[in-house]
């Protein structure tokens, strides 16, 4: 896979690129942060991959994910499955939507 460089941080890696908002080729680090004080700033933040698939944060973690690798939490919102089965060991119910 080829190097690219990151806008924001100017950084060359083999990352997944994503649009954040109105900036491209940001990668996924850089996007997390974005996404996280968006999050703090109680602000919306669109986030999609080079295919245009959304990504949010999940909710107990806060890493990005693909809209397709989360699954949403009536109370809790977007969870991805390391979270979910952290969630169950510690005996905790969640309900799922699918």
């Amino acid at each position: 896979m080829e190097k690219r460089i990151c806008e924001a941080c100017h950084t060359a890696t083999e990352d997944t690129f994503l649009t954040v908002g109105e900036h491209e080729n940001i990668c996924l680090e850089c996007a997390t942060k974005m996404a996280n004080e968006a999050k703090a700033e109680n602000r919306e933040l669109e986030i999609t991959d080079e295919n245009g698939d959304a990504w949010f944060l999940c909710t107990w973690c806060e890493e990005l994910f693909p809209e397709s690798e989360l699954r949403k939490e009536a109370d809790l919102g977007h969870l991805c499955d390391r979270c979910i089965a952290a969630i169950h060991s510690r005996g905790e119910r969640l309900s799922l939507e699918y």
